[in-house]
């Protein structure tokens, strides 16, 4: 199987993938396998494809955005997947708070301003006035909730990025950090190892920010979400890395 080597092949099959003249079909790593878009979608789902316009198209693909990010801005550049410049995207943005398909946030000491689903109101609202709930989880760098930097920013007040792609002695935390997310704030970040072949949950690396102090209470919650984590991927046990 012939391999991308240069920047400009590698741009080609980036071209046909945004075109959906091909999909990716498995990944090893940093790897990504390609194959012709009709030899991996069913054609039922193509012939359903090829009656939807452009324009039915886009603002399917809008729904999906709002549905995957549930809290957004119009100030975000990656607006609805899609290339739109920055006065359509306020433009889009406004009609849909107009038609009422979207309804506008407003967050204390936040200068932009956001918006969730209609449908998504009164959900929000009820969370508002619940408890949070009193338990640790870690989560992935690819969680939508890490999704837009300046989110994070605006709400928990808290940096994060994601350092796989960044050269070893250049990464300020850890290839695989996890954000932690205590109650209801992002508080620090953990960098995991498992350790297959033993079943061990290895945590190389885990710190607080500053500004939250590291109680007995939220110790003992992070135990046990190092716990959880280890059962969900696998492992048997958990150890801290003394390095």
């Amino acid at each position: 199987m012939d391999k991308a080597t240069t920047k400009e092949s590698s741009h080609v099959l980036s071209l046909l993938h945004r075109t959906g003249d091909i999909q990716v079909v498995k990944r090893e790593g940093a790897t990504r396998y390609f194959d012709l878009t009709e030899k991996v979608i069913p054609q039922e789902l193509l012939l359903r494809a090829s009656d939807i316009s452009p324009t039915e198209a886009s603002h399917l693909l809008l729904q999906k955005y709002y549905r995957s990010y549930r809290l957004f801005s119009a100030n975000d550049a990656r607006y609805g997947w899609q290339k739109f410049k920055a006065a359509d995207r306020r433009s889009i943005h406004q009609n849909m708070i107009n038609n009422g398909h979207i309804v506008p946030v407003e967050i204390e000491g936040v200068d932009r301003t956001y918006a969730v689903l209609a449908e998504d109101v009164e959900l929000l609202k009820n969370d508002l006035s619940s408890s949070p709930t009193n338990y640790v989880q870690f989560l992935p760098p690819l969680d939508n909730l890490l999704w837009s930097r300046d989110r994070l920013v605006d709400i928990f007040s808290f940096y994060y990025r994601w350092e796989i792609y960044i050269p070893k002695e250049k990464r300020q935390f850890g290839a695989y950090g996890m954000p932690i997310l205590d109650q209801d704030q992002l508080i620090g970040k953990m960098d995991p190892l498992f350790d297959r072949q033993n079943g061990t949950l290895i945590v190389q690396n885990l710190t607080v920010d500053p500004g939250f102090k590291q109680t007995k209470s939220r110790l003992k919650r992070i135990e046990k979400g190092l716990i959880l984590l280890a059962k969900q991927i696998g492992a048997d046990k958990v150890q801290w890395d003394d390095k």
